[in-house]
């Protein structure tokens, strides 16, 4: 229990210095680029914190474990709408830029809905699975066109100027890519510690295995998430955070999943609980953030509170569906 613990708090420093490496040599790079921290974060920082659920769904999908894989990225989509969002309103209150409401937050819950109606016969095929990819990519570069457009316009304003000089642009080009590339790395190592230790603790006092599964493999997944969104918030960016967790939902939907698909032999098998109940709450969270968003465009710290407690909720659901089942097997 003792490594266990030494685990989980070696692996929570290295989170929280990747989380603080990722996000300032992400802002670095986007003030160079001339590319918005919006941007960055629905793209770059997203993929990088997604790392952890691409890594579990991947081995699940090559271990036979697909439901823990499948579990993982709803569970990890959920955590972050409803908690980590939550968490981020509490202490921030972010604003909500115009342009992910009409385009970022329909196009996550555009990926869920479709998620819902792929997987209504359990199971989503390699065809279905390549359609989320070809997604994955059009959102990635529709985010890099309107990025440049912003850019283009940003200089026109400025008669041409760009805000950094060229002559400095270079030479940390290298530096920032490196930064962020171990602050990647460092995240996926710190999520492995944290589960491993989380995981070891919970069987060490007696937790099921079900209950391990639906909570602490999702929630050590995305840690990174809450961890970078948190540390974005305390270095002034806003937009990364919000950036970081609708853009991690997507890439979770759109390429953890079509990557786990592709490791399965016949497409992935989603069992009848998660396209019953955790799926379309799932959907449920991803829809609840559009109400919340356009009260001012933002997320209040009240509306913060919300979510959280609809976590909590939803916990406590997957608690009691979990000791129904294992009464109905004994």
């Amino acid at each position: 229990m003792i490594n266990d613990i030494l685990y989980f708090v070696i692996g929570l420093a290295a989170l929280v210095g990747g989380g603080e490496l990722l996000v300032r040599s992400a802002s670095r790079l986007a003030a160079v680029a001339g590319i918005s921290s919006l941007v960055i974060g629905l793209t770059v920082v997203s993929l990088g914190t997604s790392a952890p659920e691409l890594a579990v769904g991947a081995a699940g999908a090559l271990g036979g474990k697909v439901d823990v894989g499948l579990g993982n990225i709803i569970g990890s989509n959920v955590f972050n709408i409803l908690l980590v969002l939550g968490i981020v309103a509490f202490f921030a209150s972010p604003a909500i830029s115009r342009r992910s409401l009409r385009f970022d937050i329909p196009f996550m819950i555009l990926s869920a809905l479709a998620t819902l109606l792929m997987a209504a016969d359990h199971r989503i095929s390699r065809i279905e699975a390549g359609l989320f990819f070809a997604a994955a990519v059009f959102y990635i570069l529709a985010n890099f066109y309107w990025a440049n457009r912003e850019s283009r316009f940003s200089d026109a304003a400025k008669g041409g100027a760009h805000s950094i000089p060229i002559s400095h642009k270079r030479p940390k080009i290298p530096v920032e890519v490196g930064l962020l590339i171990l602050g990647v790395f460092a995240l996926g190592i710190g999520a492995h510690w944290v589960l491993s230790g989380a995981t070891g603790f919970a069987r060490s006092v007696g937790l099921s295995e079900l209950a391990i599964g639906l909570t602490l493999i999702a929630l050590g997944t995305s840690v990174p998430e809450l961890v970078t969104s948190l540390v974005a918030i305390r270095r002034g960016e806003k937009d990364i955070a919000i950036g970081n967790i609708v853009g991690s939902c997507i890439f979770n939907l759109l390429i953890v999943m079509p990557v786990m698909a592709a490791f399965s032999g016949d497409g992935l098998h989603v069992a009848p609980e998660a396209a019953s109940f955790d799926i379309p709450v799932m959907v449920a969270s991803a829809i609840a953030t559009v109400p919340l968003a356009l009260s001012g465009y933002r997320v209040s710290r009240a509306e913060g509170v919300a979510l959280v407690l609809a976590y909590s909720g939803y916990i406590v659901a997957l608690a009691l569906k979990s000791h129904v089942t294992e009464a109905a097997i004994r």
